[in-house]
């Protein structure tokens, strides 16, 4: 049983024969007199813990932790390990033992919200000192949740997560998404389309505009307000597509998409070109010289050349330094496109009866037969290089233009072709072995001048390979920028 004060007393003995006396304190009588004699001790952190003292082997020990207010008991611990997480501890007296109570703090989150695009939220309450606080918010769509402490943002998102360490006060803010941005479906692959246009987000909107212009030309095809849009085309098109959003509390979010709405372009190309057609005559062959004209038709795909057209602007306006040029020409000579591919078909098929330099000044003949066109007339820049299919499509360019698609062609045509740059001019050479006529020589190969743009700076009908103006010369080519395969 637990001693109680009065059986423990001091007690004084009376040693015989010395005249004196030894006094004893409580501890030492219970140790000295009871050896079943168990010291039980406790504390705690800062709560009252109530049980401790002084019992006989075998007694039962209640321990009872409680908790000041603010604070939650945590666990008993001896000798730094925790032995129980229950308020009342319970065992037995069998040896002396130090106990300790651990409390922990108790922190209040509070949480209220505002705003119209609330549909519910939750997650305050009481939390334990470093636990993990999980705040979620149930938002309309068009809204965003922002979370604040005072005038401080904490956090932006549906849900907030942090860990409690003091009493705190949130409110959650539904704020309204500021964004023009929309989605767009076609009704078919090909024209005639009908777009239907969505916006993102409607909420809190006071007005929604959508004005849709041809992207080349600048042209305005339509203009309409609101919250949803189906505008219906004919012909295929390259389309700048702007939506413009005014809420109500008077702020503006403008969005710009560009859509291309896809068709076949139907093009038509005539060119006369020079041959020679060789006759056996009494036991001679005897070349006489031949003119043959030829039109093609195809049904060129639009979205490709909007695709050619929009890419890679910066590098077609670029500066024509010497890494520049050949950039250029290396990204733009598109002799695997499938269009160019097919030209190249058709003129080796025309031309299949014909030697290798009638081959080439065919395909030169048909690039020279397109329309002369300067970059600022047809694209608005001081310079612009065009994909070959860009050309092609446009049915012309400027001599940048007419020598990439020719390289073109005829590297699909299995011949080996350069260009040549010359001051304020680009031209070609091809590599053939039958050609007499002007060359360049590069890395030993003798590339035949062919000008894809000279008939119309000169007035001449055509040019054959090898030909060019008179005053044209080897010592004029400044740089060669290689483009085969």
């Amino acid at each position: 049983m637990k001693l109680t004060n009065v059986a423990v007393m001091a007690v004084v003995l009376c040693i015989a024969g010395s005249g004196g006396a030894l006094l004893i304190s409580e501890q030492d009588y219970f140790d000295i007199f009871h050896d079943d004699g168990v010291s039980i001790d406790v504390d705690g952190t800062v709560g009252t813990v109530n049980g401790g003292g002084k019992y006989t082997k075998g007694d039962t020990v209640t321990l009872k932790a409680v908790a000041p207010s603010g604070y939650q008991f945590k666990e008993w611990k001896e000798n730094g390990r925790s032995i129980s997480t229950n308020d009342t501890l319970t065992f037995i007296a069998e040896n002396n033992r130090h106990i300790s109570a651990e409390f922990i703090k108790i922190h209040q989150i509070r949480l209220s919200a505002e705003g119209k695009g609330l549909n519910g939220y939750g997650g305050a309450g009481a939390y334990l000192d470093k636990d993990t606080v999980n705040l979620t918010a149930n938002l309309k769509p068009g809204y965003r949740a922002e979370w604040y402490s005072g005038n401080v943002l904490l956090s932006s998102g549906n849900t907030y997560s942090f860990t409690a360490t003091s009493d705190l006060s949130i409110v959650l803010k539904a704020k309204v998404i500021y964004d023009a941005s929309f989605t767009w479906t076609k009704s078919a692959s090909v024209v005639p389309i009908t777009l239907t246009l969505i916006p993102s987000v409607t909420a809190e909107v006071q007005s929604s505009t959508w004005v849709i212009k041809d992207t080349f030309s600048g042209d305005t095809l339509f203009a309409y307000g609101s919250d949803g849009y189906r505008p219906a085309f004919t012909n295929p098109k390259a389309l700048t597509i702007t939506h413009t959003v005014i809420y109500e509390d008077g702020h503006k979010e403008v969005r710009t998409e560009n859509v291309i709405v896809n068709g076949k372009v139907n093009m038509s190309y005539t060119w006369s070109y020079f041959y020679t057609k060789t006759y056996d005559l009494f036991g001679h062959r005897i070349g006489i010289p031949m003119v043959g004209t030829h039109t093609i038709s195809y049904n060129l795909d639009f979205e490709r050349y909007a695709t050619y057209r929009l890419s890679d602007v910066a590098i077609k306006t670029g500066l024509n330094t010497s890494k520049g040029m050949q950039n250029k020409a290396t990204l733009l000579t598109t002799y695997d496109d499938p269009y160019i591919m097919s030209l190249a078909n058709y003129i080796n098929n025309l031309t299949r009866d014909m030697n290798d330099t009638d081959r080439v000044s065919c395909a030169l003949s048909f690039v020279q037969s397109l329309n002369y066109t300067s970059d600022p007339n047809s694209r608005g820049y001081p310079d612009y290089w065009k994909y070959a299919y860009e050309t092609l499509f446009d049915h012309g360019g400027d001599c940048d233009d007419m020598a990439i698609l020719f390289v073109s062609i005829v590297e699909a045509m299995g011949y080996d072709a350069v260009l040549f740059c010359v001051p304020g001019h680009l031209a070609t050479g091809v590599h053939v072995d039958d050609c007499n006529g002007k060359y360049y020589t590069y890395k030993g190969i003798k590339y035949y001048l062919a000008d894809p743009t000279n008939n119309h700076l000169s007035g001449q009908l055509a040019y054959n390979l090898g030909d060019g103006r008179d005053d044209w010369s080897a010592s004029d080519v400044t740089q060669v920028l290689a483009v085969g395969r």
